[in-house]
């Protein structure tokens, strides 16, 4: 058979699947090391997401997340906070040597005392540090603020939401299907490396 595409393994490791597909990718896992290994990092990051999630939704309704003050980084400037979830929070800024623009995520001030939390934030820098692709923003810097809390600095990529781009820009449907398979083009890059973003 052909290696499975990553919504199959997905759907695999969250036993969704009927029980002949189910056998044939088990079969084909046995064969492709690839695809095994794709799995198992697939599997790991369900998991972990699934109860990473589950804690901060807990702790959201306990403490919601505010942040009174902009965090302090050395080499840095920081602007305004262009978004934030419920474990991190990102600010625009500047890095001053090398002057550029930035964006900056650090784990918010309920989320910086958590173990587990530390320990997502750091694997999504080095998941993203390793990332190359022009459609996906690269880590430059990784460190804690004055206060002790972790952040990792990505470049800054100004723009619109995605369809407010397409509306402002008149694309037309061949340009909107171009501009989608270059967004999909990243997503399989990340999905190669046994990223997933959940929030697509």
């Amino acid at each position: 058979m052909t290696c499975p595409v990553i919504e199959e393994l997905e759907r695999l490791a969250m036993s969704e699947l009927d029980d002949d597909s189910r056998l044939r990718i088990h079969d084909h896992l046995t064969d492709c090391e690839d695809c095994s290994d794709l799995y198992h990092a697939v599997e790991s990051n369900l998991r972990f997401g699934f109860r990473l999630q589950a804690a901060f939704d807990r702790d959201a309704e306990r403490h919601p997340s505010t942040d009174p003050h902009k965090p302090e980084i050395d080499g840095y400037e920081i602007g305004v906070e262009l978004g934030r979830g419920g474990m991190g929070v990102v600010y625009g800024g500047r890095q001053l040597d090398p002057s550029r623009p930035v964006a900056v995520k650090l784990l918010t001030a309920s989320a910086a005392s958590s173990d587990y939390a530390f320990r997502l934030f750091r694997r999504e820098a080095e998941v993203l540090a390793r990332m190359r692709h022009p459609a996906i923003a690269s880590v430059i810097d990784a460190g804690q603020t004055r206060d002790g809390r972790r952040y990792f600095a990505m470049e800054l990529v100004q723009g619109l939401p995605l369809d407010r781009y397409a509306t402002n820009a008149a694309l037309s449907p061949r340009d909107r299907i171009d501009l989608f398979a270059r967004i999909c083009d990243a997503v399989h890059h990340a999905h190669l490396r046994g990223v997933l973003h959940r929030d697509l």
